[in-house]
């Protein structure tokens, strides 16, 4: 029954960022067997508590972590370990306490490096722009800042599930243009200004497309341009659903919705006449002299 120390409990996930609900496995690898049932609970420094259990006799005892709201660290570390069911081995001996070694190539935080970061951003969205000669979205809004990055491009952290081109803003009476990271080229946040922004560009290919979609802008859309029946004109408009907005961690933000959101369209080049005649025939039956 003499105290025992063991090797720092380790985990067998590979990533280094957790967020909020995200679980990752802890592992601790025993000095020897110990029987079926044996567990002990590891404290981290976050607050989490997590029990190690042995499965089957043997020297590894696991459990699993569970990122609750309020948690955050930049490096997980382990603070404690207790003893939840006596960890007996083989023959019958049990330790009346078991310490977690520290140090370079035996403390958890050395071996692992975790950083659990449960805070979503608070970002929200005031409205959508987008330059139709270029193909750029700006996405206006307030607390991007919030927006936890390792760079200013974030185009592979934004869910664009959720953000949705509404030809004339009529739900599902009308196509939808839906778009995916590889649409685009970047998505650059700037919070240098008291209006912060998220400029997002179009590649050439998914802007051709979207020009090719029938009723863009505040054209009407109609299913059959062929007939004598034409939809009357409606703006179109981007509905984004909340959880656009994810931070690096992959925390999606709650407070970022912005349905129905009217576009301002950035068009530089006005309608200019380029011919003007009659589509009156002439006497001789020929409108074109």
């Amino acid at each position: 029954d003499d105290d025992t120390t063991i090797p720092d409990p380790v985990t067998d996930s590979s990533a280094t960022t957790y967020a909020l609900g995200d679980t990752f496995n802890v592992t601790a690898e025993m000095s020897e067997e110990v029987l079926e049932g044996s567990s002990i609970t590891v404290s981290f420094g976050t607050g989490a508590n997590v029990v190690l259990t042995a499965a089957e006799n043997g020297t590894l005892m696991s459990g699993t972590y569970t990122v609750v709201a309020g948690q955050t660290t930049a490096d997980l570390a382990v603070t404690g370990i207790s003893i939840t069911s006596p960890v007996y081995d083989a023959f019958g001996n049990a330790p009346n306490e078991l310490t977690a070694p520290t140090g370079v190539g035996v403390g958890f935080s050395d071996i692992e490096d975790i950083e659990i970061d449960s805070t979503a951003p608070t970002a929200t969205i005031t409205g959508v722009a987008f330059d139709v000669v270029d193909g750029i979205f700006t996405i206006s809004g307030t607390n991007f800042n919030t927006i936890d990055r390792a760079t200013s491009d974030i185009v592979d952290q934004l869910d664009w599930s959720k953000f949705v081109w509404d030809v004339d803003n009529n739900g599902d009476a009308s196509p939808d243009i839906e778009f995916e990271a590889s649409d685009f080229v970047d998505a650059v946040v700037d919070t240098s200004q008291s209006t912060h922004t998220i400029t997002a560009t179009l590649t050439a290919e998914a802007m051709t497309a979207l020009e090719a979609v029938d009723g863009l802008g505040f054209d009407g859309y109609d299913a059959d341009r062929t007939d004598d029946t034409q939809s009357a004109n409606a703006a179109d408009a981007i509905d984004i659903a909340a959880g656009f907005i994810v931070d690096d961690a992959g925390n999606a933000a709650t407070t970022d919705a912005a349905d129905a959101e009217a576009i301002t369209y950035s068009d530089s080049t006005d309608a200019s006449i380029v011919k003007l005649y009659s589509t009156t025939e002439d006497d001789d039956g020929d409108d074109d002299d």
